[in-house]
């Protein structure tokens, strides 16, 4: 019967069983409907915070994305991110809302704004 540290191969640079520190959690990991790909797109427009995400306007989110990347995002996008701010600035948000597909009638109506929890501060007009 082998030992188990012989089923421990070293790795290149350190002794057997050296692991990298895990690294922390992404400020937005939380938040659902938030994965990995929207934490990247809000790491490029900047937003790496709840404070950050809370006093973000999804359309304008949307937009710099767009512009950003220089091609238009799927609308859908702009559905995460409003799902995404509603819950940056509502912790209690009702679970249906933390889902991005809800947020699709409103966009369609045209009427994300005025859906959305009011920005900190109580600032409804962006």
């Amino acid at each position: 019967m082998k030992d188990a540290r012989e089923t421990i191969r070293p790795k290149k640079n350190g002794k057997a069983g050296d692991r990298p520190a895990p690294r922390p959690a992404h400020p937005l990991a939380g938040l659902r409907s938030v994965g990995p790909a929207t934490r990247r797109d809000l790491d490029l427009l900047g937003v790496r915070t709840l404070a950050d995400l809370a006093a973000s306007d999804p359309q304008e989110l949307y937009d710099r994305l767009c512009a950003r990347t220089g091609q238009r995002h799927d609308p859908c996008v702009l559905d995460v991110f409003a799902c995404a701010v509603a819950q940056a600035r509502d912790p209690r948000l009702p679970a249906p809302l933390r889902d991005w597909y809800n947020w699709t009638p409103h966009r369609k109506a045209c009427a994300l704004r005025d859906a959305l929890p009011p920005p900190p501060g109580g600032d409804s007009g962006k």
